[in-house]
């Protein structure tokens, strides 16, 4: 299976600065047939490969410490396009922040939640509780419908409407 949009949806709370800042969250591809195709999504940045001739890298701010978020990463179809969603609990409606990327697909193999399989460091500290991973881009519409879907267990503000 290749990864060319596949959204992940990323719901969690950190319990100190240091994971906030820069723990990995969800790792992708590095297939023994493709290492050099993959995918790293940190709390500081989105860091993309395609067999290891290109990458593209998008920073992101860190998610708060103390506080569920939501944040949702989408890919478009095309792979040119990343966009980063967030809400936060008892926070303002969600929010989208869209960069240009370079196109190319990862395998959806080996995937790593919560550790940088690179080195196996960047642990995350804190707790996960929904991790989705969808096999084509989500519009923002749809996000915020998950962000409501989830405020009454974690605090979202609700999706207009």
């Amino acid at each position: 299976m290749r990864d060319r949009a596949a959204p992940k949806v990323w719901i969690a709370r950190h319990n100190d600065s240091a994971s906030a800042a820069s723990g990995v969250r969800v790792s992708l591809g590095r297939s023994p047939s493709d290492p050099d195709s993959w995918l790293v999504w940190s709390n500081d940045a989105v860091a993309f490969s395609a067999s290891g001739t290109a990458v593209s890298s998008v920073p992101q701010t860190p998610p708060p410490v103390g506080l569920w978020y939501l944040d949702a990463l989408v890919r478009s179809s095309a792979g040119t396009r990343i966009t980063l969603y967030r809400a936060v609990e008892s926070g303002a409606a969600l929010s989208g922040k869209a960069a240009t990327a370079l196109p190319g697909s990862i395998s959806a193999n080996d995937l790593t939640v919560g550790v940088d399989p690179r080195g196996l460091s960047n642990y995350l500290t804190g707790r996960v509780a929904v991790l989705l991973i969808y096999s084509r881009a989500l519009s923002m519409a749809q996000v915020a419908q998950l962000a409501g879907a989830y405020s009454r267990q974690f605090g979202f503000p609700a999706a207009p409407g």
